[in-house]
């Protein structure tokens, strides 16, 4: 519930979410639900598609530490659950994850 708080307040609705780490995709599609743009992004989707798309969640499969994230123009991140499972490459996976949001205004 703090994740959909957060994304709340410094998200407008109808902005683009970019969930990382995001099966089983239920804050996705609770995003959704609450009427943002979502991608989820995740290195093994594929055990709970069906709920990705039964709440029309578009689904990016990514292994992180691996592969660019190739996501550009996101409003906001949503990165929950993810970094303990990350092995060497942090800064690289939060490099990406910059890379993928919109540049602020100055």
């Amino acid at each position: 519930m703090e994740v959909l708080r957060l994304v709340e307040r410094y998200c407008s609705r109808g902005d683009a979410v970019v969930d990382l780490g995001a099966q089983p995709f239920v804050v996705s599609c609770a995003l959704k639900a609450m009427g943002y743009d979502v991608t989820a992004i995740d290195a093994e989707p594929e055990p709970y598609m069906p709920i990705a798309e039964r709440c029309g969640v578009k689904v990016v499969k990514r292994d992180l530490e691996r592969e660019r994230l190739d996501i550009r123009g996101a409003d906001c991140a949503v990165f929950t659950e993810v970094i303990e499972h990350l092995h060497y490459y942090v800064p690289q996976v939060l490099s990406e994850i910059n890379k993928s949001l919109k540049l602020g205004e100055t």
